[in-house]
């Protein structure tokens, strides 16, 4: 059988364009499989559809999940593998390079061992150089007995087949049996005592809300934005139910007979609550924390407001270059509006006082060595993070500090805390 025989420099023409000729053929190989990096945590592959980008904190895209366990940190429960949809989060985050996701699932599912739910965040922590502000919060909060800490998972993520970094995987705040625990109003429940409860708000910025949100503002300008009932779950009756509830509680810290015990402030807020989040918020020197965003407030049927859960730490502990929370000593929490009110009480500074002795020695002095241990636990992700992002010899937004290496950021970190909790031992036992 004869061969074809083509003209010298064919053959070469061909080379060039077979592949374009198979991509209109459909026979183009599939797409090599990500080569993963080991750091020893589990990895998270999310994969949108047609590989698009994820460039909108409004409009959810669909693809899917597949979760695996880390050679170090193994889980065995909650690896996921199925569909969901994912879209942008955060407010000044969201303009830094390292982008964090809000994560929908098409139905409730265990993730990483922590209990199942649809909705799960990814924190990016891309300017805190650390990557454990939040979790080092956390677990305070968690040691301080708070009625809900947040759960996380660090974990590596793969975002269409590009490594991201190092991420936080975890619980989305909302309502729920096993998040923030209040009874979900229905619409029909319009009078007392059904009326009195479950809501959630957040005190925030009006530039931080979004189109759709329902908020309100109080007479000392206080912005409090609704996450339960949300938009047009809230009825007009319920919202002004909880707005006057509010209004009632800042009304009275206001008034010359705040600390009276049967009218005072104390009727309206469980105390107890508000000093945990306050010690928590102040000890980290939380740059939001004074009155401005990411301040969570929840009410149960027939309860009282409860300040929490804690939330948001990536400004705090000396990681803000543009206000006196860069440092490690002057009060900051305490002068934001309601605490400042309640500060003014003898009652309130007891226990404020009495909580600071009883944590302190075996929760708040030993947070240097939880650092320590996060620390090597980050130790090879650390270094993934900072190949993929190489931020750490500089002073990206809004850091107070560049270090130049890990270990320096960790042991500013520590050292910071340090000073911070000795400024506030000195404050405090002199109640």
């Amino acid at each position: 059988m004869s061969t074809l025989a083509f003209p010298r420099g064919v053959w070469r023409w061909l080379a060039l364009l077979l592949p374009l000729l198979c991509g209109w053929l459909a026979c183009a190989p599939a797409q090599a499989q990500t080569t993963l990096v080991n750091t020893g945590l589990p990895v998270v592959q999310i994969w949108t559809e047609g590989r698009s980008p994820v460039s909108s904190r409004e409009t959810y895209l669909t693809g899917s999940m597949k979760i695996t366990d880390g050679s170090v940190t193994r889980y065995a429960a909650g690896l996921y593998d199925g569909t969901l949809q994912i879209r942008g989060r955060g407010n000044s985050t969201w303009d830094m390079p390292k982008k964090g996701y809000r994560l929908k699932l098409a139905a409730k599912a265990q993730i990483l061992d922590m209990p199942a739910d649809d909705d799960w965040v990814l924190l990016a922590n891309y300017a805190d150089k650390t990557l454990m502000r939040n979790m080092v919060a956390f677990e305070l909060s968690r040691r301080f007995g708070m009625r809900y800490t947040p759960r996380m998972r660090y974990v590596e993520l793969y975002l269409n087949g590009e490594h991201q970094g190092n991420y936080l995987l975890g619980e989305h705040l909302k309502a729920g049996t096993h998040r923030i625990n209040v009874t979900r109003l229905a619409a029909t429940d319009v009078s007392e005592p059904a009326i009195s409860g479950g809501y959630i708000a957040e005190l925030d910025y009006l530039e931080y809300t979004d189109p759709g949100d329902v908020y309100f503002l109080t007479r000392w300008q206080a912005l409090f934005n609704m996450k339960e009932p949300s938009g047009s779950k809230i009825t007009a009756t319920q919202l002004a139910w909880f707005k006057h509830y509010i209004q009632a509680t800042e009304d009275v810290l206001h008034s010359n007979f705040l600390a009276d015990p049967v009218n005072g402030y104390a009727k309206y807020l469980d105390v107890d609550t508000v000093v945990d989040w306050f010690l928590i918020n102040e000890i980290f020197k939380n740059q939001d924390a004074q009155w401005g965003s990411s301040i969570y407030f929840h009410k149960e049927r027939g309860e009282k407001l409860r300040m929490g859960p804690v939330w948001d730490f990536d400004l705090g502990a000396g990681n803000y270059a543009y206000s006196d929370a860069r440092y490690s000593t002057g009060w900051w929490v305490r002068d934001a509006d309601w605490i400042y009110q309640m500060w003014s009480d003898p009652a309130f500074r007891a226990k404020v006082k009495a909580r600071w002795k009883a944590l302190k020695k075996a929760h708040i002095d030993t947070l240097p060595a939880y650092i320590d241990s996060t620390a090597r636990l980050l130790d090879a992700s650390q270094k993934q993070n900072f190949v993929r992002w190489p931020i750490l010899g500089y002073r990206v937004w809004p850091n107070a500090v560049a270090m130049g290496s890990y270990p320096g950021e960790v042991v500013f970190l520590k050292e910071w805390l340090k000073s911070r909790i000795k400024w506030l031992d000195g404050r405090i036992n002199q109640l």
